[in-house]
């Protein structure tokens, strides 16, 4: 039976995400060799032999926010919503295989279809968890309530959530005592054997949790209780890298959070501009930071890439920069939010001032020793933001359920 209830998203970004998923598998879009494929490669496609882990990690991941986006636009019963967003998942991926077959240096395989269906499924049932649970809408009921303007106050909450979640990217936990062991190597290494302090990395996440700790008082409501429960969050999430596979905590990321808790605490009584200003400063200053900062693999100069997401959709790391990108972006299209809503021609003009200063950083990075220019940053800052940025204000009852 379906329900008539508006859906919690609309179909554009769903179909931008299939869109997405198209382009990065099919990617050159251009080296189809068509006597190469069809039907009997595709059916003669077998399980592989070895599968490394990173590969398993992207195929379960990348399906992961398909089957959440499909879960969110359907209004059907939730086990139906379910199975339809598995079907969907699993038939999706099969397309793609097929495609496949024509390309050249491409292997189809039956375990890339398992693990996307399965990172469909994961995500359909994070959706489901999310509107379904009481104790989620009861937290998330808490948490718009806690918030100075309900409207805009969760686009916040979406940025906050995006950071975390790109703190803990590739999003898969081990309690595994050599894992742990290898999160805290570089605390051990800076304490036992003096090795030395990075204030490049201080720097970087110092104006990170300074952005981010901002955006949270900004949003929230200016009390101590608040103050004290945005430093435990950041801590805890900070913590939680030590049980992510491939994630650390370096001394220099600890420092920062710690130096953070002074002004944090001084600076919550701010009037919420002021708040969103200083927010705006930090993310910003990072921002640049992160884009002037020389790579350490090498020092090569390289010219900037002008094809989209050529080096991003193939590995765990090209994800991560792709997902840091968004919710820095998030985060600066709430903090540059006007009180009113505005027009077009504003929002182009706000928008161009916003992003001619990210087209100069990503184009002077090929001066820059060891950096990677590429436009596909510059799509990705400038299209989430004009998302973002149209966030519907204004007050919502929290009880009319989530807006997600």
């Amino acid at each position: 039976m379906r329900d008539l209830t508006p859906p919690l998203i609309s179909r554009w970004p769903l179909l931008a995400y299939v869109l997405l998923l198209v382009y990065g598998t099919w990617f050159p879009l251009n080296a189809w060799d068509w006597p190469r494929g069809g039907l009997e490669p595709f059916l003669a496609m077998d399980w592989p032999t070895r599968m490394s882990r990173p590969d398993t990690i992207l195929n379960l991941l990348v399906y992961v926010p398909f089957g959440l986006l499909v879960m969110l636009h359907l209004r059907y019963r939730t086990w139906l919503r379910l199975l339809l967003a598995i079907l969907a998942g699993a038939s999706l991926s099969t397309v793609l295989e097929f495609g496949q077959t024509y390309l050249p240096g491409r292997v189809t395989s039956l375990a890339d279809i398992l693990l996307n269906t399965c990172g469909s499924l994961v995500g359909a049932l994070i959706a489901g968890a999310a509107t379904r649970l009481s104790l989620v809408q009861k937290l998330y009921k808490n948490s718009v309530r806690a918030l100075r303007d309900p409207g805009k106050g969760r686009l916040a909450l979406l940025a906050l959530s995006l950071w975390a979640l790109s703190q803990w990217l590739p999003l898969v936990p081990s309690l595994d005592m050599d894992n742990l062991r290898a999160g805290l190597a570089p605390l051990k290494a800076h304490l036992l054997d003096h090795a030395p302090f990075n204030h490049n990395g201080f720097i970087r996440y110092f104006l990170m949790l300074f952005g981010v700790a901002t955006v949270a008082l900004a949003a929230l409501q200016p009390t101590s209780r608040h103050a004290r429960l945005i430093v435990i969050a950041i801590m805890l999430v900070l913590a939680g890298k030590l049980i992510i596979v491939s994630r650390v905590l370096a001394p220099e990321t600890l420092i920062a959070g710690i130096c953070i808790v002074p002004p944090l605490l001084l600076l919550r009584h701010l009037p919420a501009p002021m708040l969103r200003l200083l927010a705006f400063c930090a993310l910003f200053a990072f921002h640049v930071h992160e884009s002037l900062l020389p790579g350490t693999a090498d020092d090569a100069l390289r010219p900037i890439n002008w094809i989209p997401f050529r080096g991003h959709m193939g590995s765990i790391n090209g994800i991560l920069h792709l997902l840091e990108l968004v919710w820095l972006f998030v985060a600066l299209a709430y903090v540059t939010s006007p009180e009113y809503p505005l027009r077009w021609r504003g929002k182009m003009i706000r928008g161009g001032l916003l992003m001619l200063p990210v087209i100069a950083l990503e184009w002077y990075q090929q001066f820059v020793p060891g950096r990677y220019p590429d436009v596909t940053d510059i799509i990705v800052a400038a299209t989430t933001w004009w998302l973002a940025s149209g966030w519907p204000g204004g007050s919502r009852e929290p009880g009319s359920g989530l807006a997600l």
